[in-house]
């Protein structure tokens, strides 16, 4: 049986201080992924902007719909 990854902590930033992650894949996320706590612990670590992207017509407008459910 495979061994379980451990999660690597994430960085915390300086207060002030945000990145933006330029290229994400949150249409790709299978159905039983909680974009909210994606985007809520992104946001904890200091990623103030997510850039989704899609690969083919059907993903960018599940990209967009996404897109359009946050600020």
């Amino acid at each position: 049986m495979a061994k379980k990854k451990a999660k690597a902590p994430l960085p915390v930033l300086p207060r002030g201080v945000s990145m933006i992650d330029t290229h994400c894949h949150l249409d790709m996320l299978s159905t039983g992924e909680d974009i909210d706590r994606i985007i809520t612990r992104a946001a904890g670590s200091g990623v103030g902007t997510i850039v989704t992207v899609g690969i083919n017509i059907e993903s960018s407008y599940k990209a967009i719909s996404i897109a359009e459910q946050y600020d």
